[in-house]
């Protein structure tokens, strides 16, 4: 099997700059190949960033992660599926490593389900930032259209989109960050956008200030259960009068934010009793006659611990 090299710069209009390396010849039947594609500032705004035309190539997972960290992470020699669970915790640890090489894994694409198969790893010069406005390619890199079958997110790249058509078009997939599986849009990629779980999303409310999922407290005052029912926001109390579009992870509130709930408990002795809740919004169970909860709040009665697990 020949390998080649191309180093190759390209303008177009004046404004996106792509470098590129030519892949190693593509895998055999049955083979499985390793793929690296960097995603480069386009002009002078490093958030536009489009994908090298030709990644470069490897006959194993480790080589490749080994080049597109610029030798930070070498993964062990063990089995591919042990080699994934290795990765995102030495990405953590090397952090600082990945920052001074300016080298960070964004995502790595699979061609097969649960995370098999040949691979395309996506690097940039930094992580996912809430004002960076994150990444994007705009086409897949040679050879990986309509191929993705599963995917998984790095470096703070918690929305990790699929689109079905080039330039952002057609159907819309967003895993956050990973996909085993992509349902409908297997083999149907045809280009990508990562971003910080909190930048602000195009069409969302305006409600937030300083990030997408920092929430003017003003702004869900009525709205006692909005912070228990979106974990990943945070009230934000110094917001001035100024408001700013949110993340789609912090939606504007709705009737279920408001915690119309109410339990009640009838305990008739020490032995036991019932316990019921009822309402209309909210989040409200019982479990097995030992306790109903309430949005968060529970209530119960004193049963013994053979049956109830307090």
């Amino acid at each position: 099997m020949s390998k080649r090299r191309l180093a190759c710069v390209l303008s177009v209009l004046g404004l996106t700059t792509f470098v590129c390396t030519a892949s190693a010849a593509p895998a055999g039947k049955g083979e499985s190949k390793h793929c690296v594609a960097m995603l480069v500032p386009a002009g002078i705004d490093p958030t536009q960033l489009k994908a090298s035309q030709q990644p470069e190539c490897f006959s194993t997972f480790r080589d490749a992660i080994f080049s597109a960290t610029k030798g930070r992470v070498l993964l062990p020699k063990r089995s591919f599926e042990e080699q994934l669970d290795i990765l995102d915790q030495e990405i953590r640890l090397r952090g600082d490593e990945l920052a001074k090489a300016g080298s960070f894994v964004v995502a790595i694409d699979y061609q097969n389900s649960n995370f098999g198969g040949s691979t395309l790893t996506w690097t940039s010069t930094g992580p996912c930032t809430a004002s960076n406005g994150g990444f994007n390619a705009p086409s897949m890199a040679s050879g990986w259209n309509d191929v993705l079958s599963s995917t998984r997110g790095f470096s703070n790249c918690d929305k990790n989109v699929l689109w079905e058509h080039a330039s952002f078009m057609g159907t819309k997939l967003v895993c956050r960050p990973d996909c085993s599986s992509v349902g409908s849009m297997n083999d149907k990629t045809s280009s990508r956008e990562w971003h910080h779980l909190c930048e602000g999303t195009s069409g969302q409310w305006a409600g937030c200030r300083g990030d997408g999922c920092s929430v003017c407290s003003e702004k869900v005052a009525n709205y006692p259960c909005y912070f228990q029912n979106h974990p990943n926001c945070t009230s934000n109390s110094a917001c001035g009068g100024l408001y700013f579009t949110c993340s789609d992870t912090c939606p504007a509130p709705t009737q279920a934010d408001t915690c119309v709930c109410n339990a009640t408990a009838s305990c008739a002795n020490s032995g036991g009793g019932s316990v019921s809740c009822s309402g209309s919004a909210g989040t409200c169970f019982s479990v097995n006659d030992c306790y109903v909860e309430c949005d968060g709040v529970q209530t119960f009665c004193p049963n013994p611990r053979g049956i109830c697990p307090f």
